[in-house]
Order: C-alpha cells, then structure tokens, then sequence
C-alpha cells in the first residue's frame, strides 16, 4: 500500500507541474494578443512622429545630417584646431625664448674697436752712440741725450657691457703701396689679467718718425698710403677669445687717420 500512495503522489506532483507551466505559457502569451489588439497609430500621431524625426535632421549642401553629430563633429574640430594653435603658441615662445638665451652673450660680451689716433711727440733718453749704429752702454752716461720720439698714441674702447681682458696686441704704421702690404705688424704681449672695463678705454704709443722719399712723396701725391694696421686679441668674462682687426688710413690734408674702406683688415669676432 505504502508503494501505491507513492506512486499516487509523484504522479500528482507532475500532473501540477504540467498545470503550472501552461499557466505560464498562457501569462506570457496573453501581452502579446493584447499588443497585437492594440489599434493602429492615426495619420496625426504618424505626422507628429515624422515631425519629431525631421527635427533631428538639417541639410547641409545637399547631404542630410543629424544635428546632434554634426555639432558633436564641430565641437571635436573646434578642440582640435584650438589644441594645434596652442602648439603654435608653444613653439613661438620656445623659439623666442631659445633666440634670447642665445642673444645675451651677444648684447652682454665685450666688444673692443680702436676708436682714436693722435699724433704726438713724447720726450725720450736716447743713446748717441746706439742711434749711430753701436753698442748701448748703460754704465757709460755721457752718451745719454734726452729728445724727444714722434709718433702716434692709438686708444682702444670697450664698447660692450662687461669687461675685456686683453691678451695681445699687433699694430704698426708703415707706408703701404696697396693694403695688401698691411701684414705682420709687430706684436705686444699684455701681462695677465689686464683688462678693459666696460665703456673704458685703453691707450698705446706707437712710433713712427715721417722721413724719407717715400714719405714726402706721400705728403705731396698721397701715394704711397700711410696705414695704421693690426689686431688685437684679447676675452670676454665667457671666457671665449676674441679678435678685432683694425686698418685706418692717414689723411695728410686733415692730418689725422680714420677708419678705411678695406673689408680685409676691419673685422672682428
């Protein structure tokens, strides 16, 4: 009997399973009737709807365009072009910053240029016997005369902002035929650390006695030229060597030099 009764409630228990999954089928069927029940949309609603749709949408040369991707598309161009005007920006001022670090040596360095050349005589202890060829004798005094030494006082100026260290200086005066001729002018060795401050100036004797045929024919035709020529080498607080070349040329009307016209010699560094 106890086989029986078990048998009765398994069967039971499907029979109510069976019950419940129709009843289920039938719950999910039944929204589906009603929807498909449900009336047709009226030529109002559908015009209403079209209305909404068409305002989506605008027309721009011919092509139909939803208006919200469109404006996205504006918006990300308007980010792009504002992004490469800041690169443009950015690269103007690191190149405006890169000409000024590289300009401050140029503005701050020293600058030295030979800025006068004056004629002068200048008082001198000469020996009789070395002028007339023979030996110098410094014990001996009774040969000693004092005279007097023509020739020129040349003045360099330091026309930068920062001091000029001088190292060496060439420079000579010599009747020249053509410039070319304005070589190998003798040099002076300045002791270390002499310097010219900024806006200072330096001054140098040089000699020179106007005698001779040449030199008279220069002071009558103005040939051959009298040239005031040379470098000087001196450094700026970098530390970075530098050379000005001078030749000037002496205008026996005006009696005074001024700067000639040779790119060869007028330079600097």
């Amino acid at each position: 009997m106890r086989k029986f009764g078990f048998i009765a409630i398994v069967v039971c228990g499907l029979a109510f399973a069976k019950d419940a999954d129709r009843l289920g089928a039938q719950a999910q069927v039944e929204p589906v009737r009603l929807r498909a029940a449900e009336q047709p949309a009226s030529p109002l609603q559908k015009s209403m709807a079209e209305e909404r749709e068409e305002s989506e949408y605008w027309t721009v040369f011919g092509h139909r365009l939803k208006i919200t991707d469109s404006l996205l598309a504006l918006f990300t161009a308007g980010l792009v072009g504002i992004g490469w005007w800041q690169g443009l920006q950015l690269r103007r001022t690191v190149d405006a910053t890169k000409k000024a670090a590289e300009a401050l040596p140029k503005i701050e360095r020293a600058y030295l240029f030979l800025d006068s050349a004056v004629e002068q005589s200048r008082p001198v202890r000469l020996d009789v016997r070395a002028r007339d060829g023979g030996e110098f004798d410094t014990a001996d005094q009774d040969n000693i005369i004092s005279t007097t030494e023509q020739g020129f006082e040349i003045t360099f100026k330091n026309h930068g902002k920062t001091p000029a260290i001088l190292n060496e200086l060439f420079a000579e005066i010599r009747l020249c035929d053509k410039f070319g001729e304005a070589t190998q002018a003798r040099g002076t060795v300045f002791p270390p650390g002499e310097i010219v401050s900024a806006s200072g100036t330096r001054k140098f004797p040089l000699e020179f006695s106007g005698d001779g045929t040449r030199y008279r024919a220069a002071t009558d035709k103005g040939k051959p030229m009298l040239l005031l020529f040379g470098s000087i080498n001196y450094k700026d607080v970098l530390n970075e060597s530098r050379v000005t070349g001078f030749c000037w040329k002496y205008d026996f009307r005006l009696k005074r030099f001024s700067l000639s016209l040779d790119p060869e010699h007028n330079y600097w560094t």
